[in-house]
């Protein structure tokens, strides 16, 4: 009890009980103090929670050099995977030269960089193209991208093709040598300078692949009463031609505990019949053309979990009229095994059982129920209104578990 000063002030403090007692959901909260002479005063906290989630595909690292560059802008008629880069040169000094593929805006080509190769001086041909392979990248049909290429000497020299001047074969450029690109110059490889009439001399090497299917064994790992089972990952798929799906196979402790579960998608939530103790093994199926090929990125992971056969839900304190009926409404599926009891918290404490007044069909496989309970008629003393708080009991087995929507809950 909490006594008033001489002013009517009174101060106290109470403290909000762990998790692992009393599950407490965040919200509004009404805190109500009430006198033995009728007095009254009340107050509303709240308390909220944030869940931020980050899906990682990739980490980049990007370094800027601003040398000075040379770019040439180019489009694909359809996506493919780009691994390396021939260019001609026709003079060369001692520094190493550097060969990126970059995003392009408007026409200009931006700072991201896709991909991108050294190579040393030594390894520069004057004869024959010069070729600069990195990690195939993805580059999308009808989109624009740039090859830049950068260097800290001034000896390098690449071969272009000008409209107007003499080629290879001493006759003239009469036509615009690649009509979906341009060549660009900068001093600083931000600002840049279109030359209409000029284009550079390259070969984009595009990856074919051997195989158009690969499995690939993600690991085994043992589990203990797992009742769901997620694939995590992060995945690439270019096109419609290409897939990624993974197996799940588990090998019980005991005869007849063994399971397999085929062509999963990630992030899906997969129920098992029953809780499974054993070794668990995953695997990954990519499937692609010779052209375009899934990516499965690193750091892919099973996720285990274990359903409880009962679970319970407490809402916030709700006012209702004394002598008035308090209507629960809500959707369910409730699956042989499955089952909802809904009780009010009484005025002491402890909580009421309410009865099923109305079920129906809302379609789709889902009923809804409305719980009555009708309040007692109020006596002088006893306020027009008052709160309660509603809760939910749930129980089910590890295949039929109930599931709840569309809560509601209101005084008439």
């Amino acid at each position: 009890m909490i006594q008033a000063d001489a002013n009517g002030r009174l101060t106290g403090r109470f403290t909000i009980p762990p998790q692992s007692e009393v599950q407490i959901p965040a919200g509004v909260k009404s805190v109500v103090f009430q006198g033995k002479g009728g007095s009254m005063g009340a107050a509303s906290y709240t308390g909220s929670g944030q869940i931020r989630t980050e899906t990682l595909a990739q980490v980049t690292t990007i370094t800027t050099r601003r040398f000075d560059p040379l770019a040439q802008t180019f489009t694909l008629v359809q996506s493919r995977y780009i691994a390396a880069v021939e260019l001609f040169f026709t003079a060369k000094g001692d520094e190493s030269v550097q060969v990126q593929i970059r995003e392009v805006v408007q026409g200009i080509p931006t700072q991201t960089v896709l991909a991108q190769s050294a190579v040393e001086s030594s390894e520069i041909s004057l004869t024959e193209a010069t070729l600069f392979s990195f990690s195939p990248v993805l580059l999308q049909a009808g989109q624009e991208y740039a090859i830049v290429v950068l260097t800290d000497g001034a000896a390098h020299e690449v071969a272009i093709a000008e409209l107007g001047k003499f080629d290879q074969q001493h006759g003239w450029v009469t036509s615009q040598p690649y009509q979906v690109g341009v060549l660009l110059s900068s001093s600083n490889a931000s600002t840049w300078t279109p030359h209409q009439e000029k284009d550079l001399t390259f070969n984009l090497k595009a990856a074919k692949f051997t195989s158009t299917q690969r499995i690939v064994d993600l690991g085994d790992f043992p589990v203990t009463q797992a009742s769901d089972l997620m694939a995590l990952a992060v995945v690439q798929r270019p096109s419609s031609d290409t897939s990624v799906s993974f197996d799940i196979i588990g090998t019980g402790t005991q005869s007849g505990d063994n399971f397999t579960l085929q062509n999963i998608q990630e992030w899906t939530p997969q129920r098992l019949a029953k809780k499974f103790n054993g070794s668990v093994n995953v695997s990954a199926t990519l499937s692609g053309s010779s052209t375009l090929s899934p990516v499965l990125f690193a750091g892919s992971q099973c996720a285990v979990g274990e359903v409880k056969h009962s679970a319970d839900y407490i809402s916030r304190q709700i006012s209702y009229r004394v002598g008035g009926r308090f209507t629960v409404s809500f959707e369910a599926v409730l699956q042989e095994g499955a089952s909802i009891e809904v009780q009010l918290e009484q005025d002491d404490g402890s909580w009421l059982s309410v009865p099923l007044s109305v079920q129906h069909s809302s379609g789709d496989g889902w009923q809804q129920y409305d719980y009555v309970h009708s309040f007692a008629v109020p006596s002088d003393q006893d306020p027009d209104s008052k709160g309660t708080r509603v809760k939910l009991l749930l129980s089910g087995t590890t295949a039929n578990r109930p599931r709840v929507k569309n809560l509601r809950a209101f005084s008439t």
